[in-house]
C-alpha cells in the first residue's frame, strides 16, 4: 500500500500539469475566440469613427452616438452579443452589463489584461480594454476645443468621458458570447 501510495505521488506531478495544459489550451482558445468576435465591431468603428473625424469633430461625435451603437446591435447575432462601456460614461447607454462591472473595478485598478469569464455553462463573456489613441484626444482629452465641448454638452449633458492623456485606459469593449463544447464541460464541472 506505501509502494502505491509512492507510485500515486511521484505521478501526481506528470498529471496535474497535462490537465492544468488542457484547461489553459480550453482557456486561451475561449479568449482567442471573444478577441476574434470583437475584431469586427473594433475595426468597423475605428473606420466609421475616421471618416467621422475627416469630416470634423461633431461627425465624430455623432457616428459614436449614432454608428457605434448600430454595429455593435448589427454584429450582435446568433446569440453574440457585444458593446463597449467605461467607468467614466459618455452616452449612459453605454453602461456595462452587470458581470462586466467587476472588470472595470480591475481595470481601474491597473490589471489591464483581456479577461473571458464563464457567464453560465452555456455561455462565455470576454472583456478587453480601450485605451486612449491620438484621434481619440479630439474628443476624449485633456483639452477640448470649445465647439467639441458644445458638441458634447448638447449630446451628452452627464459626460464624465473627457480629461483623458494618450495611452491611458479609457473604456472596455465587451462581448457575450456561447461557449464551445470544450468550455461548457469545463463551466460544468465547476458546478456544485
Amino acid at each position: 500500500m506505501r509502494r502505491q501510495a509512492l507510485v500515486m505521488l511521484l505521478m501526481a506531478p506528470v498529471v496535474m500539469p497535462l490537465a492544468a495544459q488542457e484547461v489553459d489550451a480550453t482557456v486561451l482558445a475561449d479568449q482567442a475566440r471573444g478577441a476574434a468576435l470583437l475584431a469586427p465591431f473594433k475595426g468597423a468603428l475605428k473606420s466609421a469613427l475616421s471618416e467621422g473625424l475627416a469630416a470634423g469633430p461633431q461627425a465624430a461625435i455623432a457616428v459614436c452616438q449614432a454608428q457605434a451603437p448600430a454595429i455593435a446591435e448589427r454584429l450582435s447575432v446568433d446569440g453574440v452579443h457585444m458593446g463597449r462601456s467605461s467607468e467614466r460614461l459618455r452616452n449612459p447607454k453605454n453602461s456595462p452589463p452587470d458581470w462586466v462591472v467587476p472588470i472595470l473595478t480591475q481595470y481601474a485598478r491597473g490589471d489591464l489584461a483581456p479577461v473571458t469569464v464563464a457567464l453560465s455553462p452555456t455561455e462565455l463573456g470576454y472583456v478587453e480594454p480601450i485605451h486612449i489613441a491620438p484621434p481619440c484626444l479630439t474628443c476624449h482629452g485633456e483639452t477640448l476645443e470649445s465647439s467639441v465641448q458644445e458638441a458634447l454638452a448638447d449630446r451628452y449633458p452627464q459626460d464624465r468621458a473627457t480629461g483623458y492623456q494618450l495611452g491611458q485606459w479609457r473604456g472596455v469593449f465587451w462581448v457575450r458570447y456561447p461557449a464551445t463544447t470544450a468550455s461548457s464541460d469545463k463551466a460544468q464541472a465547476k458546478e456544485p
